[in-house]
């Protein structure tokens, strides 16, 4: 059973625009037919992805759904976020394997650029002060 390529077809169902980029990995390029800012890949290679499915099982029957539902929720949960200035920073998600081997999901993200000078509250918590309160 190829599991990849019936994830990217419920992503297409859903209005993701998504191509394959390389064996086992795909990049998301629009939604609902507007182009992303950034191309997310989803790395999902098919050893991989079959054993973390069958280590979802358990979870998956918890929640009433399938494997596959909780993964395409992970997905669109990493697709769809948006941080305060509006932006998705997903660079990656997918499934990798661990040190130990074992299946894991992971996500990449593109680090925030810098604060521009002057957008600071200028609002600090000194841990040290004997007086200071918490934020």
């Amino acid at each position: 059973m190829d599991v990849a390529a019936g994830l990217v077809a419920r992503l297409r169902r859903l209005g993701y625009t998504v191509t394959g980029a390389a064996p086992g990995v795909y990049e998301v390029t629009a939604r609902a037919g507007r182009p992303l800012h950034r191309r997310p890949r989803l790395v999902l290679p098919e050893d991989v992805l079959a054993d973390y499915v069958d280590a979802l099982r358990r979870d998956a029957a918890e929640a009433g759904v399938s494997p596959l539902d909780l993964i395409e929720t992970h997905i669109e949960e990493e697709l769809d976020s948006v941080d305060p200035e509006g932006r998705n920073r997903t660079a990656a998600a997918g499934v990798r394997r661990d040190r130990l081997g074992r299946p894991e999901w992971f996500v990449d993200q593109d680090s925030r650029p810098p604060a521009e000078a002057g957008t600071e509250s200028g609002l600090r918590w000194d841990a040290d002060r004997p007086d200071a309160e918490a934020p």
